[in-house]
This record gives structure tokens, sequence and C-alpha cells, in this order.
């Protein structure tokens, strides 16, 4: 018998593709892990019975192995089920969600909000409902590609102001306004993981303010962790009146699970209700998801995560790390980029930190130029000082093997 491989005609393009696919840098995706490296702070990996410390996870505040976190998710498994099987707009909604969504609204100093299954959902449903042929999106240079990927789906024109530069950001607004923009929305991450900078939301808003712009801050690397209170970039400036909209997700500190939302001012959120595809067409947000996000947000609220404890391991790590002579940008943030200069060598780093225990993660060509590739280590409320100790130790055992300190490869930038 042939096998379905046998039988299959050939594939039109496959010299281009092959082409392609050997001119790629070889990120794997997803990279290859065991199925026993799920706590950020330590596993027991079966195969090798080695203990490995996750240094690349987004679950800050480790809230994805709370107790009380996955309670509540166990309850809504057994109230509600593992999934709903409707769309949000027929018979997706029920008390779970809109329990979150009148505390996320609340949590953000806004009138509403709205739940999506997927983290690119709330940008998408933002520009396809809320701009159109006659506006404007006015964009930050490096925002994530969820954000840039997104003004595709909107007819309104897109403009992008070079990086965190206000002045850049006033003079695009204006010529927005002179080529006969309506509505001029301006979206910034309210943080930029990849290279530790808080973006300067105090300016940003008052820019916006004064050119009758609406703004929109994609919160998902402040929330929990920045702010007097953990409630992201627009409390860390005290400038929440100024943010219209806010985007987010639930992967970083509200139990690390899917999904996101948007929360916003109430004539904002109706319109989405009703004109944006993703929120009218997606499958509701699972129950247990909704329930453990939560649990976390109430933990947060209530000043019951260690936010202390994180800010401390990121900052041991940093000095300890600049002191063996690396180069890792950044303070206001738990991540801390470890800066190599090539995609290779980082990659070759990355997978001998691996090998002996430490899980991180590179970032390099296509997302970041190939001078600028780094290392991603995420600092986390459940890291012990002998795990930073480790995790230091090894980055500069392999360093020294590979003679990149002594070459200052790894030179500040």
């Amino acid at each position: 018998m042939l096998s379905h491989k046998a039988c299959r005609v050939a594939l039109p393009g496959s010299k281009l593709f092959a082409r392609t696919i050997a001119n790629l840098t070889h990120n794997e995706f997803p990279p290859k892990m065991d199925d026993t490296v799920r706590e950020v702070k330590a596993v027991i990996e079966e195969q090798t019975k080695r203990e490995s410390i996750n240094f690349a996870s987004n679950d800050y505040l480790g809230l994805n192995k709370n107790q009380e976190v996955i309670k509540a998710a166990q309850y809504a498994l057994e109230t509600h089920g593992p999934d709903l099987g409707y769309i949000k707009s027929l018979t997706g909604t029920q008390n779970v969600h809109q329990t979150l969504e009148q505390q996320l609204a609340a949590f953000h100093h806004q009138d509403d909000c709205v739940l999506y299954p997927s983290g690119h959902n709330p940008h998408i449903g933002l520009f396809e409902a809320i701009v159109g042929m006659n506006d404007a999106i006015i964009c930050d240079e490096c925002n994530n590609s969820s954000i840039i990927d997104a003004t595709c789906f909107s007819k309104a024109k897109v403009y992008m102001y070079n990086h965190m530069d206000i002045q850049d950001l006033q003079k695009t607004l204006e010529t927005a306004k002179n080529e006969g923009a309506n509505v001029r929305l301006v979206i910034t991450q309210g943080a930029f993981r990849e290279t530790n900078e808080v973006v300067p939301l105090k300016e940003i808003g008052q820019v916006c303010h004064e050119a009758d712009a609406m703004l929109a801050v994609d919160a998902s690397h402040g929330v929990g962790v920045l702010g007097e209170y953990a409630k992201g970039t627009p409390e860390f400036y005290k400038v929440q009146e100024k943010v219209h909209i806010i985007n987010s997700t639930f992967s970083s500190t509200l139990g690390d699970g899917s999904g996101s939302y948007t929360a916003g001012m109430k004539e904002i959120i109706d319109i989405i209700r009703q004109k944006a595809r993703p929120y009218l067409f997606s499958n509701t947000l699972c129950p247990p998801v909704v329930q453990a996000a939560s649990e976390a947000l109430e933990l947060i609220e209530n000043s019951k995560t260690d936010i202390q404890k994180l800010f401390e391991n990121a900052k041991i790590f940093r000095n300890k790390m600049r002191e063996a002579g690396f180069d890792v940008h950044g303070e206001n943030l738990p991540n801390c980029p470890v800066y190599i200069g090539d995609h290779t060598l980082a990659k070759e780093v990355a997978d001998e930190l691996q090998n002996n225990g430490i899980i991180v993660q590179t970032l390099g060509a296509p997302y970041v130029p190939n001078e600028d590739a780094f290392i991603r280590v995420n600092m986390n409320a459940g890291h012990t000082p002998n795990d930073i100790e480790r995790c230091v130790a090894m980055f500069t055992e392999v360093a020294k093997t590979r003679n990149l300190l002594a070459q200052k490869k790894l030179a500040t930038m």
C-alpha cells in the first residue's frame, strides 16, 4: 500500500520554499523542551533527572501555580465545564465573564471592558471597530507584532513615529491632522519588555490631550508589576485620566493563561461590542481561565503578591551580571535582556545554558537586527538567591568558553 506521502502531488513553489527555509535563522518554534519544564522556579526533567530553572516565563508573580488561582479555575471547571462552545455575542457570556469585565474596568479606572480569547484580538478589534477610512492610527515604530499586524485590519491610514520620540509624535499627529484625519488614535506599549523600557506615558498623554487625539496603551507587561497598586504604566505615571483605551492579556501576571481584554470608555466599548469581528465571531474565553484571571486580579488588588521580591531578584541578577562583564539593559521591569550582538552566538549560548539546566530564550533576526541580538531572561518572585547565583555562574562559564567577556563582545551599547 502506498503511503499518503507517495500519493501526494508535487508542491507548487517547493524550490522557492526550500530556499526560504534555508535562509531562515532556524529559531525553533516551539523550542524543544521537556513537558515537565513548567514551574517558574525549578523543575525536574524526567529524562535526565536534572533540575532546571525556568528564566523564560512571563509569569512574573508566580500566580500560575498559586493555590487560590488553581482552586478558582477548578471551581469554574466543575460549575461551567471546560468551554461553553458558543461565541460571546450569542450565549457565550455568563456570570463569570461579566464579573471579570467589571473587575478589569474598575481596576483600570475605565467604564467598561470586553474579553477576547486571544492576545492578538484586542488590537484587531479596536482598529477594525473604532477607526476607518478617514481616520489615522499613529503607532510607535517598535510596537509588538500583534499591534503592527492589527493595523492591516483597519481602513485607517497608518503613521509610524520614532520609538518613544515625543517630538516626532507631535509632528506625526500634526501631519495626520493636516492630511484630513478625523479621528487620530495613538497606540503604544506601556512597557517594552524586550529592551526593558518604560514609555514616557506622561509626556505622550499630554501630547495626545493637546492634539485632541485618543490614546490606547498595550499594558500587557505593566499590569501586576508597575504602579503603586500594580495597575500598569498609566498608574506608574499617574496619567490614567489621559488614557482612553487599555489592551492587555492574561498571559503575564493574571494567572498566566490565554485570553486578553480591552478596557475603555463606554462609547468605545459599546462600538467594539457591535462592530469588532474578533469579539463577535470568536468562541468565548473558557470559564476556568476567566475564573483564574479573576482570582489573580483579586490577589494583585489586595497586595497579596510578592512584587517587592520580584524586583529585588531582578536587581540582584542585573548587578551580578554587570559585575561579571555582561551588558544587561533596564532597571524598571522584571525582564533582564542580556545583549550578545550576534544571533548565532546568542542561540549557541542559550542552548548551552539549557543543556546545563538554565531555561532562557534568544531574540535575534528578524525580530531585532543581528547586532542587537540578546538572550531574554525573566525574573520571577519565586526565584531564590541560589537560583540566581546558579544562572549567573552558568552565564559566566558559557561566556568564558567562547571568550565573549575577554574579547569584549558584550561591551555596553
